[in-house]
């Protein structure tokens, strides 16, 4: 029934029908009545019959309602509304339709077995109760874990299989559908998965039931088959029924485990070395031998994982052709180990492994390629001007080999500022390789010094041959990998660039000449998601109307910009793998995350999912505002701020702040954050809670972060004290009450904010560091250098140093197997804070690393808040 049937839909749910809202736009095979006609002056069927029905497909919006068959009072469904049934109800009470006299009958037939997102429809009149206050029940699930809030159940989209067609997971089972339609297919057939698995006869009942009823794989390359395992070994089962196998018989634990491009090939690291199985003849073999112990081929130590690839330990790259592996070899021994002690059992644990702090030894790193087929590595070595302990190796991948030379001397590079920047020395020329080794791709490599102040673009053509350096990125302050560079078929390239304080596009030749600048402006590129170089238009995200929204743009390379979406929201786009479609996921402050099919040029084609999370109808929410904070020197920061919901602003009120503040990680976004039901728990006791972001964390561009170099903490306490007093200034806000907290950065800030500030009546520092030198050394010098570099800077930016200055209530909570943020940090404060007489309350997580979750931890805070503030829950 379409959206204007409510009232109709109203009575069926009196009468005990279930009736559901469809969330998506759908084109369903449906059986279509004429309408009403007035006789006697009553709405009545046109004939004793209705008539002829038609049958037709038709696009079905998101909000009509469906009424499954298959339900207990299925009968009845037919008797009222059945055109032709004396009982029908519109029959009976004509103003159920909502529609004018005369309409198309308003219930349509769906002819085919169809799967649908669907969803609860609005509560009914009688149903609804006095809007419930937002308690701290609603951030937990009944198992005491911390819930997901107001964000309602998204629809899941798997992946794209082609330009037209996407895997989606409805009524509990995996479909193939058809993007612009809805129309769909089962993918994953339980019995058709089932039959592969049990072929296998090495593949246990229980695992044959698990991978039979899942909706979540790990997929071959051309999506035929997944990726799974039996004990320690690798199998592959198949969704057409096609026999399942074993790949692997070894044993041991594999880690980081990909499929070649080809699909032909697997390859996983075990034991610190690279091994490769041909998935066809189950040939295992191992392509490194020296792995072990310090040594770790294909597979980043800790310091790497964390700050270079993000928390993803992969360090190594196929070739597109899928014959050969480029790799990292990462040798920790110069690096000193930490030892952190687990407290289980009768006598505990010791754990031990390399952890460079600030100032200390990094692992050395080589480049190595390997055929999958064996053989010896070829190893890529660095010239002398990158020496091992100075050199960082941060991105590695492959790029097509242009055979013919450039002739012409690299040109300038562009500046940065009015100031030039300084040019590299030009690259020099590679001797001619007498070892094809490589056929149609070569290698690149993004090469940096420990600080990070300079990154280097070096390529090889050959593993026999000295890289040439394209070009050497420097800034203001320090370089970030901002991205890959993108190849185009003439050998030029794209190259994000961070040199003018805000990310953007530059065209290089292939000898690293600079060619043009794409993109410029006072905004930034998020990331680019594709470029076509025979339209040559690049397609990417990026704060172009907004700071603190993402929008989907494209530009040409002469750099004219196009918005492609909607702005005021955070758009995360999912583009097909060719064609132009692409799935939008957006978001705004005040509307949970919503999905749409849209396809280039033409806009939204098709609702996917409208999630209006119908459970936010009966609580009563505190108002929340958008609100930008104007700093003494011109600069304006963002923030958020959420009421109580019976906000007087002739009342004083205490004010919580939380705060991240990490470099380059902005937290106020135009995003729905599920609701906010921490904050709005807060302002149900009577707190105004207060979220911003410092301007080195904002995402004003790299120009903002700078603000921090060489002195973390000092800048945005600053900037947190100016909006103290903008609060203050307020009237509402009681200075006297008004206390932050944040996690890690935040609980740095937090713990420097009471020991450099009076400002602040208390605070909750979770998992701080709180000196520059118990941190690891890729972060920490990347903003304030070495400690022999800086030793100032470290200074000022200590908690340690500034103990015997706190002030406020302290609270320091920290888990105890910390291996990010050392539980060290925490140890070394609460001993300079006794030392210096200060009172705090600590609590110790004794089985937690870095992220500590759980009910005890979370009610602890609102405990300490509560009591900080002088309010009740």
């Amino acid at each position: 029934m379409p959206a204007s049937c409510s009232a109709l839909a109203m009575e069926l749910q009196r009468r005990g029908v279930e009736v559901r809202e469809l969330l998506e736009d759908i084109r369903l095979y449906v059986e279509l009545y004429p309408g009403l006609s007035e006789e006697s002056g009553k709405n009545r069927l046109s004939s004793p019959k209705s008539g002829i029905p038609r049958r037709e497909r038709l696009m079905v919006p998101a909000g009509s309602y469906v009424l499954p068959p298959q339900q207990p009072l299925g009968p009845w469904l037919a008797r009222w509304l059945d055109p032709d049934s004396p009982q029908n109800l519109l029959r009976q009470f004509p103003d159920l339709s909502g529609n004018p006299v005369n309409p198309p009958y308003p219930i349509w037939r769906v002819l085919e077995r169809v799967p649908l997102w669907t969803g609860p429809p609005p509560l009914l009149p009688e149903q609804r109760r006095p809007l419930q206050p937002i308690t701290e029940a609603l951030l937990f699930r009944p198992d005491g874990t911390i819930s997901q809030g107001f964000q309602g159940t998204p629809a899941r989209i798997v992946d794209w299989l082609d330009g037209e067609h996407f895997l989606q997971v409805k009524e509990g089972k995996l479909w193939k559908v058809e993007a612009r339609t809805g129309q769909a297919e089962l993918f994953a057939n339980p019995e058709s998965i089932a039959r592969s698995l049990r072929a296998a006869k090495e593949i246990p009942a229980s695992l044959v039931q698990r991978w039979s009823t899942a909706t979540s794989f790990r997929f071959t390359p051309d999506h035929s088959g997944f990726l799974f395992e039996v004990g320690d070994e690798l199998a592959i089962g198949y969704f057409n029924g096609r026999p399942a196998r074993v790949l692997t018989r070894s044993g041991g634990r594999k880690e980081h485990v990909t499929f070649s491009p080809d699909g032909q090939s697997l390859a996983f690291v075990r034991g610190g070395n690279l091994f490769a199985v041909d998935i066809v003849s189950g040939a295992e073999r191992q392509l490194t031998h020296d792995g072990g112990g310090d040594i770790l081929n294909g597979k980043a130590d800790w310091v790497y994982e964390e700050e270079i690839f993000l928390r993803n330990g992969r360090a190594y790259w196929w070739s597109p052709d899928g014959q050969q592996i480029a790799f990292l070899r990462f040798d920790d021994s110069p690096v000193r180990r930490f030892t952190i002690t687990r407290f289980e059992g009768t006598y505990g644990e010791v754990e031990r492994y390399p952890y460079p702090k600030a100032g200390e030894a990094n692992p050395h790193v080589r480049i190595g390629v390997v055929s999958v087929r064996g053989g010896k590595p070829r190893w890529l070595d660095l010239p002398p001007e990158y020496p091992p302990a100075n050199t960082l190796i941060v991105r590695v991948g492959w790029r097509p080999l242009i055979m013919a030379k450039p002739q012409n001397p690299p040109a300038p590079q562009p500046p940065a500022t009015p100031e030039a920047i300084p040019n590299p020395p030009p690259p020099r020329e590679a001797p001619p390789s007498s070892d094809r080794f490589w056929s149609t791709h070569g290698l690149y490599a993004y090469v940096q010094n420990r600080t990070q102040t300079w990154l280097d673009l070096l390529v090889w053509e050959a593993p026999d041959q000295p890289p040439r350096r394209l070009l050497r990125e420097t800034t203001a302050a320090w370089v970030e990998d901002a991205g890959p560079p993108h190849f185009l078929p003439d050998g030029s390239f794209l190259f994000l660039s961070e040199r003018s304080g805000w990310k953007h596009l530059y065209h290089y030749a292939a000898d690293g000449r600079y060619l043009r600048r794409i993109t410029h402006g006072t905004w930034e590129i998020q990331d680019v998601l594709r470029v076509d170089p025979d339209r040559q238009r690049i397609y990417f995200t990026a704060r172009w109307t907004s700071p603190t929204g993402v929008d989907f743009c494209s530009a040409t390379f002469d750099g004219k910009v196009e918005l492609l979406s909607e702005k005021g929201k955070t758009h995360q786009i999912t583009l097909a793998p060719q064609g132009s479609l692409y799935i939008d996921r957006w978001s705004d402050p005040y509307t949970p995350h919503q999905q749409v099919l849209a396809e280039i040029g033409r806009g939204t084609i098709r609702r996917l999912d409208t999630n209006p999370v119908r459970e936010r109808e009966r609580f009563r929410f505190g108002k929340h505002e958008r609100v930008r904070i104007p700093l003494a020197d011109g600069f304006i920061l963002e923030g958020a701020i959420t009421y109580p919901p019976d906000f007087d602003p002739q009342k004083r009120y205490p004010v919580w702040l939380f705060i991240y503040g990490g470099p380059r990680m902005p937290t106020i976004r135009d995003d729905y954050s599920a609701g906010r039901v921490l904050d709005q728990s807060l302002a149900s006791s009577g707190i105004v809670v207060v979220r911003v972001d410092p301007r080195s964390a904002s995402g004003k561009g790299a120009q903002s972060a700078w603000s921090c170099y060489k002195q973390l903490g000092v800048q945005e306490l600053k900037d947190l004290e100016e909006v103290v007093r903008w609060l203050t200034a307020q009237k509402w806000a009681d200075p006297k009450r008004l206390g932050l907290s944040g996690h890690s950065y935040g609980g740095y800030l937090t713990a420097y904010a009471l020991t450099h500030s009076s400002l602040f009546a208390a605070g909750i520092a979770s998992g701080p560091v709180t000196d520059w030198h118990l941190y690891d050394t890729i972060y920490t010098e990347r903003y304030m250098l070495t400690p022999q570099e800086n030793p100032k800077g470290y200074e000022r930016s200590s908690c340690l140093n500034a103990a015997k200055n706190l002030q406020g209530r302290l609270l320091i909570l920290h888990g105890m197997i910390d291996d990010n943020v050392h539980v060290q940090n925490t140890m070394q404060l609460a001993e300079a804070l006794q030392k210096a007489n200060k009172p705090f309350e600590m609590m110790l997580y004794p089985s937690s690393r870095h992220g500590i979750r759980g009910q005890h931890y979370m009610r602890v805070q609102l405990d300490f808040i509560r009591r900080s503030l002088g309010v009740n829950p």
